[in-house]
């Protein structure tokens, strides 16, 4: 059988010369040799495959008309009743006629609302492209469906649908994908300009690596993120390498290299050549990951992680018993805490520096009942005193705004370029005039303002961020200590309304890429 040739088809996939589902509803339709059916039904989801461009995505609610078999059937069925009204007398006529015809039409409504749940059914499709929806939206494994707590919530919800296999819905979301990649493709044709923001990781079950590349744009005034790929990378993870891989999934998108304005890694020596590599990219490193290098090195600090340590061994200690985790969440009942409100310790992980501060968070707040619990236990490690348990408070206030800085930078849902500044500015200042009692804490307040100093005094000098601060409205230029940092946003942007922006190349954009990674945290 030929491939198809015309537009349509990329809707719809051909099951044989006379039949095509489409990947949209569903639905199974005759072709008869041409597209022309197919083309009517692709005008129920709004789009027009004259001009290839999708209007929308899905239509579950458009009407639908009836098959011919169906109208058949309601054709017989009132010949046949016309037919046998006539034998009635007037008045009997006129009532068991009105009463025939409402019977018949709820008979036939209840054979069409059967059949839609057939499969190509309308119902069917709208019930399994919501369980598609449903596995996409919240990461759910293929074998959901075959579960049997879901099999039994389907049989209740809606005895009538036939519950598919995993390879129906997997079938499914390939076609979608298909369909939604052509629609997104064009959508992204029309954009200008696009933020990346990429990183590495590792799964360590397998000992795979992979790289996640994630588009931001702006589309008719709203903020759009698209993860364009996340690839397996098969080789090692030198710049070339790494710069290769994105310019295929680049190529996959018809995203051209220039509209890239800017690129946001990790401070990698690997991820930031790659970016280089790149024509006409500017590279801005994550400001989430500097925070983390800006706390890990002081709380390496000896006199500091002596402390940690002491509160560490006591967290391994209960969550590796339980019953000492059982005698703990008794205590918390005698305190009338309610059973959803139970709290247990958290034993942090080094590699997330935050993950400490919420640990030290949780020890602090079931410090008194830890106490109870550790009370006459030969075996356990040794419990922190008064002094040191102030201590820890301190060290919490410390390592507070370092937590809420990376909880605001790790928002979807807004732009946070415009908000580094005025949170470094804020944060500088916080720590400048702290004042506290404990050696540790006071100790630890100096090597984070050091961190911060070293990594981020020169951050006004990045254009991108810079500009950003500048034109947020809430900032404007208030958090701009650097004079002149300010002067060249300024001139940027005035640069910009007439016209006259100095005009991009490779060199240019090497410097500056060079410069932004040195200023934060290139070290």
């Amino acid at each position: 059988m030929p491939p198809p040739k015309s537009d349509v088809w990329t809707y719809f996939k051909k099951i044989n010369s006379s039949t095509a589902i489409c990947k949209q509803c569903s639905r199974s339709l005759k072709t008869s040799g041409n597209t022309s059916n197919l083309m009517k039904h692709l005008k129920s989801h709004g789009i027009d495959t004259r001009t290839h461009k999708a209007k929308g995505c899905y239509s579950d609610d458009t009407p639908r008309p009836s098959t011919s078999k169906d109208a058949d059937i309601i054709l017989n069925e009132e010949t046949k009743l016309e037919q046998d009204s006539l034998n009635e007398g007037c008045e009997t006529h006129s009532i068991s006629s009105v009463s025939t015809t409402t019977i018949t039409s709820d008979i036939l409504q209840s054979f069409k609302t059967i059949k839609s749940f057939e499969v190509g059914g309308v119902k069917h499709s709208e019930i399994s492209n919501t369980i598609d929806y449903f596995i996409c939206a919240d990461n759910r494994p293929f074998s959901t469906v075959e579960g049997r707590g879901f099999k039994k919530l389907m049989k209740t919800v809606c005895p009538l649908y036939k519950l598919p296999s995993r390879e129906y819905f997997k079938s499914n979301i390939d076609l979608k994908y298909d369909i939604m990649h052509s629609v997104y493709k064009q959508k992204m044709s029309e954009i200008e300009h696009f933020c990346l923001t990429m990183d590495i990781w590792s799964e360590m079950m397998t000992g795979r690596s992979f790289l996640g590349v994630t588009a931001h744009f702006i589309h008719k005034t709203r903020r759009n993120s698209i993860s364009l790929d996340v690839k397996e990378l098969c080789d090692r993870h030198n710049a070339a390498y790494i710069s290769e891989q994105l310019k295929i999934i680049l190529n996959s998108w018809d995203i051209n290299e220039k509209k890239v304005v800017a690129i946001v890694t990790d401070n990698g020596a690997n991820m930031v050549a790659a970016v280089r590599l790149m024509e006409g990219n500017q590279h801005i490193p994550c400001f989430a990951h500097i925070i983390n290098l800006i706390a890990e090195t002081p709380l390496s600090n000896p006199q500091i992680s002596t402390l940690i340590d002491k509160v560490r061994n006591i967290v391994k200690w209960i969550k590796n018993s339980v019953i000492l985790c059982d005698d703990l969440r008794n205590r918390q009942r005698q305190n009338n805490v309610k059973e959803g409100l139970l709290k247990k310790v958290i034993l942090d992980v080094k590699t997330r520096w935050n993950s400490t501060f919420y640990m030290l968070e949780r020890f602090i707040e079931l410090s008194s009942l830890i106490s109870e619990i550790h009370f006459g236990r030969r075996n356990a490690p040794p419990m922190v005193d008064a002094g040191e348990l102030e201590a820890i408070a301190e060290i919490m206030k410390v390592l507070k705004p370092l937590e809420y800085m990376s909880k605001e930078l790790s928002g979807e849902d807004y732009i946070t370029a415009s908000r580094v500044f005025p949170m470094i500015n804020c944060a500088m200042h916080t720590y400048e005039n702290n004042i506290f009692e404990m050696e540790e804490s006071k100790l630890l307040n100096n090597l984070i303002l050091t961190e911060m100093r070293k990594r981020l005094s020169k951050a006004e000098h990045i254009p991108v961020l810079a500009v950003s601060t500048l034109l947020d409205p809430r900032f404007k230029n208030i958090h701009f200590k650097d004079s002149q940092a300010a002067a060249n946003a300024i001139s940027f942007v005035r640069r910009l309304l007439k016209h006259d922006v100095m005009p991009e190349t490779p060199e240019r954009n090497n410097l500056q890429a060079e410069r932004s990674s040195k200023i934060l945290g290139g070290y």
